[in-house]
């Protein structure tokens, strides 16, 4: 559990996936998203507040 600076909550940081972006790789290669988009998820994406966005906490 973290605090969110932006909404002054504690919250538990999420990953969300990109449906727009996973569905657009999807149609735009036949399937061989899963080269492109699973690095990005796990090395790229930050866990952000799913409250309101924000991707600013302390502890």
């Amino acid at each position: 559990m973290k605090f969110c600076i932006c909404c002054k909550q504690i919250v538990y940081p999420t990953k969300k996936v990109n449906w727009i972006l996973l569905m657009l790789l999807c149609l735009i290669t036949s399937g061989g998203w899963v080269v492109i988009y699973i690095p990005y998820y796990f090395l790229f994406k930050g866990k952000k507040c799913p409250i309101c966005n924000g991707n600013e906490f302390r502890d």
